[in-house]
């Protein structure tokens, strides 16, 4: 086989955890790669965890990064291929580099590592005439391919490939229950508590997501939801203590996101949960959970049905008309559309410890579809011929 060079980039951390597979077995196969980051990110810090060569603008002499910056660098670069996930920020790497090597006539393949359709619902008239110029969109499966259709994307740029991260997580399966312990050992939970999870999605640190109403898309802010949820983690603790029972509350949230607006509201309501800040991804907070809630999510929670841990989106003001999360529809997670049906739900569980398996016996499987990497790498390989 030729040598083939590859530009890959990242923002997002579950993007970049469905690359690493493939960093691996395309540098088994003779192809050359470079990695390039934003110093300092989500992604760097994965990619350094897992011993995988990086690249920046500074090494390139550029001290700041803009279109123009980045076509300079695939200029010099000149790689067979580019490769990047899916970012809406206007300076994320991935968009950036989508742009450049379209005006650099450089093939360009996107990776999509969870459902498109909030991301579409969100962002999709400022994103779509950019990713639709992707000589391959690389989804989830042929639910993911309709979806895309659906939004006016070309059906022979879109193909169903899972994504790599599942590969991997397959093989997690077999460890659960160690994880489980470790962690809750850590979290000093005892063995036989009840653990519900809050996966966050934004950082409340940031000015800008702090209020009521910064989701947007239902009039209901995360902050508003995480004080719901604490509340309710207060008073179900104090309802389950009562029936001899513990139930513990536990906050996960990306390593890059601070923590002191979380834990304002905390103080206010003079409750604590223990903070699960891990750089190596959602794993260990999955395997010590009973039951995982968020607000958006999305990856996180299709990964938690995938491992057999029971997920809810907490979703005031959504209807089944207008949820766009897919695996509400597919009947692997269970949405909760009502103010206050977090809150319900969590008393509920300290009241009957039956509440958990009744709503896992209620969810259809996840099933992990292995060989991700290979569909992958195939498609890669032939649109640089």
């Amino acid at each position: 086989m030729a040598h083939r060079q590859l530009f890959l980039t990242t923002t997002d951390l579950a993007a970049t955890q469905a690359v690493q597979p493939l960093i691996r077995r395309m540098t088994e196969d003779g192809w050359g790669i470079t990695v390039f980051v934003n110093p300092g990110s989500a992604s760097a810090g994965a990619y350094a965890r897992d011993g995988i060569p990086m690249k920046n603008a500074s090494d390139y002499g550029h001290a700041a990064l803009d279109q123009l910056t980045m076509r300079a660098i695939l200029a010099e670069e000149n790689p067979d291929l580019v490769l990047a996930g899916v970012a809406s920020a206007d300076e994320s790497t991935d968009r950036l580099a989508l742009e450049a090597a379209c005006l650099e006539n450089i093939p360009v393949a996107v990776i999509l590592e969870s459902y498109p359709g909030v991301w579409l619902s969100r962002y999709g008239d400022r994103d779509i005439p950019l990713y639709r110029r992707a000589d391959a969109l690389l989804v989830q499966d042929e639910l993911s391919v309709d979806v895309m259709v659906k939004h006016g994307f070309d059906r022979s740029r879109v193909h169903a490939t899972g994504n790599p991260a599942h590969d991997l997580l397959a093989g997690e399966i077999g460890t659960l229950k160690i994880k489980r312990e470790h962690m809750r050992r850590d979290c000093n939970i005892p063995s036989s508590a009840t653990v519900i999870a809050w996966f966050g999605t934004y950082d409340l640190d940031n000015p800008d997501h702090r209020g009521a109403t910064f989701e947007g898309r239902f009039g209901f802010g995360e902050a508003e939801a995480y004080r719901e949820y604490l509340e309710a983690i207060r008073d179900g603790a104090t309802l389950a203590a009562g029936r001899g029972r513990v139930l513990r509350g536990l906050f996960r949230q990306k390593p890059t996101y601070g923590c002191e607006g979380i834990r304002t509201i905390e103080r206010e309501l003079e409750t604590f949960v223990y903070h699960d800040l891990r750089k190596d991804g959602p794993v260990m907070a999955l395997a010590a959970s009973d039951l995982v809630c968020s607000l958006i999510g999305g990856t996180t929670l299709h990964q938690a049905a995938q491992l057999g841990v029971p997920g809810v989106f907490y979703q005031p003001g959504a209807t089944p008309e207008t949820d766009d999360q897919v695996t509400n529809a597919l009947g692997i997670t269970k949405p909760l559309y009502e103010r206050g049906a977090l809150r319900e739900l969590i008393l509920e569980i300290a009241r009957d410890p039956e509440t958990i398996p009744r709503l896992r016996r209620s969810l259809r499987p996840a099933v992990i579809v292995p060989g991700a990497t290979g569909r992958v790498l195939e498609e890669l390989g032939s649109l640089c011929f």
